[in-house]
């Protein structure tokens, strides 16, 4: 990315806050794929058109998107290295502007203009995914689920698998690997489901969800379908399951 001044861009872009930008880019930035033969997916998707502006990252193993709103005449549609939106940091001013050219994307402040050339590739049909997670969902307190999740997590090894397993009682986290075994039992009664997901992912996405939100829906349909995660409705985070322990 280049800290020089650079030409307006051709689109001639539109404001959003600078904290709230800075936030998204910081919760979908996890899921930004860090194989350089994966094209599209090692970047972040910027998309604004009918007054929502939205964020999104994924690696194929998770999806993280988040909206907010923008003016109603603003469009955008690129794919931007995350490092370039992370420079956007060094500004103190309140309000960024946003634009492209036909192969670069810019950012400018009064104070600091970063400019950064976009990625190259088809960026996969994300909100298609969403829909495959299914129609039903229950919803959790994600810091006592966030600290089940943490409390077996030292015994999930390399492979990282936690099974979540729902019945009408009661959510029962396990593991079991070569480092051990571990279970948390939480007083949370859903229909009987079972799945098993990336503890990590699962944690991280929890942990961005419940800073807007204090519960998170889950929504899914069987256990070899992704699970989808949601809190205020701005943050989505999308979860590939994985082979139980």
């Amino acid at each position: 990315a280049s800290l020089t001044p650079p030409p307006w861009p051709q689109s001639e872009g539109f404001e959003v806050p600078r904290d709230d930008f800075l936030s998204a880019v910081d919760a979908v930035a996890p899921a930004v794929s860090s194989d350089i033969n994966r094209g599209a997916m090692t970047g972040v998707l910027l998309e604004a058109s009918e007054g929502v502006f939205s964020l999104t990252a994924t690696d194929s193993y998770r999806l993280i998107t988040v909206s907010m709103p923008c003016p109603d005449d603003a469009y955008l549609n690129a794919v931007v290295p995350a490092p370039a939106l992370r420079a956007l940091a060094r500004v103190s001013a309140p309000v960024l502007r946003l634009g492209t050219t036909d192969a670069e994307f810019i950012a400018t402040s009064p104070e600091l203009s970063v400019r950064t050339r976009l990625v190259a590739g088809t960026f996969p049909e994300w909100r298609n995914l969403l829909d495959i997670a299914g129609d039903s969902q229950i919803t959790l307190p994600a810091a006592e689920l966030i600290a089940a999740l943490t409390r077996v997590a030292p015994a999930a090894g390399p492979a990282r698998v936690v099974t979540l397993d729902f019945t009408p009682e009661a959510l029962t986290c396990s593991t079991r690997s070569d480092y051990g075994s571990a279970v948390a039992t939480l007083a949370l009664a859903g229909p009987e489901i079972s799945f098993a997901i990336n503890v990590d992912f699962m944690i991280a996405a929890l942990r961005v969800l419940s800073t807007s939100a204090p519960e998170v829906t889950l929504r899914y349909s069987e256990p070899r379908r992704p699970v989808l995660l949601t809190g205020d409705g701005a943050h989505r985070c999308l979860l590939m399951p994985l082979r139980g322990a």
